[in-house]
């Protein structure tokens, strides 16, 4: 399922996007495995299977998000992963600090 973005687009907004997708995966997949009373599921079968045939649907996106978010950035980004929703936010965050920490040296010398 790829999941195309304006050209316009920064790696900062494919990121976020992905985090929050990721995020819906996490709460969908919680949502299945809620229990009520006599630990029987809280969702119907039906609606348990409509919602992990949804998060298999959604994961499939956050993996197609890997391609626009390497040509927004380089090869050396992190895999996409639904596990680690913030994992290229963080990796973003990083590099600008080395860019800013590399330039600030560049200036002093």
């Amino acid at each position: 399922m790829p999941v195309n973005f304006r050209s316009t687009a920064t790696a900062q907004n494919v990121a976020e996007v992905h985090k929050h997708l990721a995020d819906a995966v996490q709460a969908m997949r919680m949502a299945v495995q809620v229990k009520g009373p006599g630990h029987v599921s809280a969702l119907s079968l039906p609606t348990a299977d409509a919602l992990r045939r949804i998060e298999g649907r959604v994961v499939a996106a956050l993996y197609s998000m890997e391609t626009p978010f390497v040509a927004r950035t380089d090869a050396g980004s992190p895999f996409a992963s639904p596990g680690t929703p913030d994992l290229w936010l963080r990796w973003l965050a990083q590099r600008e600090k080395q860019r800013i920490t590399s330039n600030n040296e560049r200036t002093a010398q």
